[in-house]
């Protein structure tokens, strides 16, 4: 005969949450609601935790007949504070989200796609004259989704040789196209 350990430690963790939930409810509910302020965040968080508690069988956390509280409250601070960051990240729509959109404007847009096509231009003239090595490396990195590093690495060249080339051409560029961004006296 055959004695199932998994089997075992998953019914003494079970075990381990109903004597959790009896004798601790309240008191994980009240750390919950000092830590959240806020009386559905902190039922949130100890369901959070009891769903986490279930889940993972580690008795490595279990003390005497349940489970370590320092534990369970750092556990809760924890979630709390991913909480937190989690929505700060997060953006909300404003009230004015569903207004109408602003006219395309298509002078900028032409603009664009002049200065891109005399970018594209421009680095095939520089490819045909001395120091095309530059102008290569500047296009593998403008139009690859390569960082320097990775385009170095791949390569098999150094970084600061792909960065002082690749800036070589941008000082070039600045000084023969013009910025689509900025606007013109025109405007």
């Amino acid at each position: 005969m055959q004695f199932d350990l998994t089997g075992s430690m998953v019914r003494e963790n079970e075990i381990r949450m109903e004597v959790l939930y009896k004798k601790h409810h309240n008191w994980l509910l009240a750390c919950g609601k000092n830590i959240a302020a806020d009386i559905e965040l902190a039922q949130d968080l100890v369901g959070d935790l009891y769903v986490y508690l279930g889940s993972k069988v580690n008795p490595n956390i279990w003390y005497m007949d349940s489970f370590n509280l320092q534990y369970c409250r750092s556990f809760l601070s924890t979630r709390f504070l991913n909480y937190i960051k989690r929505n700060s990240r997060v953006q909300r729509l404003g009230d004015g989200y569903d207004k109408a959109e602003e006219v395309y404007d298509t002078e900028f847009d032409e603009r664009l796609e002049t200065e891109y096509n005399k970018l594209v231009d421009e680095i095939a003239e520089m490819k045909k004259k001395n120091g095309w090595q530059s102008a290569m490396l500047f296009e593998m990195y403008m139009f690859s989704e390569d960082t320097m590093d990775s385009l170095a690495t791949k390569i098999g060249l150094s970084k600061s040789t792909v960065y002082l080339n690749t800036k070589k051409v941008k000082d070039h560029m600045r000084n023969v196209l013009n910025n689509p961004f900025k606007q013109t006296d025109n405007d």
